[in-house]
C-alpha cells in the first residue's frame, strides 16, 4: 500500500523513479536510480527525456517541414506574378460592368497620372515577355509601340490620345497571340 501511495504523491507519467516495476522502462530507470544511489521512494524525481538524436531529428523535421512551406508559398507566388500579359490584361483592359477600363480612360485623356505609370510599368514587363504564340518580332514591334504610346501619354506630350489609341489595338494582338479558349 505504500509503495502505491507514493507512486499517486509523486504522480508525473514522466518520472522515472515512479514507473511501475513491470513496464519497459523500468529496467533502464532502475539502472539508473541504482548508480545514482536513488531509491524507488525518494521524493527527488529525473524526468524522463527524449533521447538527443530523437530531439535532433525532430528539430531537424520542424526546420524542413518550414523551409518546405516556404518553397511551396514562393513557387506559388512566383506562378501568379508569372504572367505580365494577363496581368496587364486583366489591371488595365478590363472593368466592372458600367464603368470604362484605365485604357480607354487613358485614350480619352481621363485617366490618372498613377494609372498612365501603371500601365507603362504592365506594358514594358508585358514587351518582355515571350507572346503564348504567333511571331516573336510581330509581338515585339506591338509592344514597343504600345510602350512608346503610353510612354508618350505618360510625358503629356501632344498628339499623344491618338498615338494610344492606334496602338491599343485589341484585335491585331488576340488574333494572332491569343490561344484558342479551352472547351
Amino acid at each position: 500500500m505504500g509503495h502505491l501511495l507514493n507512486a499517486i504523491e509523486c504522480a508525473p507519467p514522466n518520472c522515472i523513479q515512479c514507473l511501475p516495476d513491470n513496464s519497459p522502462d523500468a529496467t533502464a530507470a532502475h539502472e539508473h536510480r541504482s548508480h545514482t544511489g536513488q531509491n524507488k521512494h525518494n521524493t527527488q524525481h529525473q524526468p524522463y527525456t527524449m533521447k538527443e538524436s530523437t530531439q535532433t531529428a525532430l528539430r531537424a523535421a520542424a526546420v524542413l517541414g518550414v523551409a518546405f512551406g516556404l518553397c511551396v508559398t514562393g513557387l506559388i507566388a512566383a506562378d501568379a506574378k508569372s504572367n505580365p500579359i494577363k496581368e496587364a490584361m486583366g489591371k488595365y483592359h478590363k472593368a466592372p460592368k458600367g464603368t470604362d477600363p484605365v485604357c480607354k480612360k487613358a485614350g480619352d485623356g481621363l485617366a490618372t497620372k498613377e494609372e498612365i505609370k501603371g500601365m507603362l510599368a504592365a506594358y514594358t514587363a508585358m514587351a518582355a515577355a515571350k507572346p503564348p504564340q504567333g511571331d516573336e518580332a510581330k509581338w515585339k514591334k506591338l509592344c514597343a509601340d504600345l510602350v512608346s504610346a503610353t510612354a508618350a501619354l505618360d510625358k503629356g506630350e501632344a498628339g499623344a490620345a491618338d498615338k494610344f489609341k492606334a496602338a491599343v489595338n485589341c484585335k491585331a494582338c488576340h488574333t494572332d497571340f491569343k490561344p484558342a479558349a479551352k472547351k
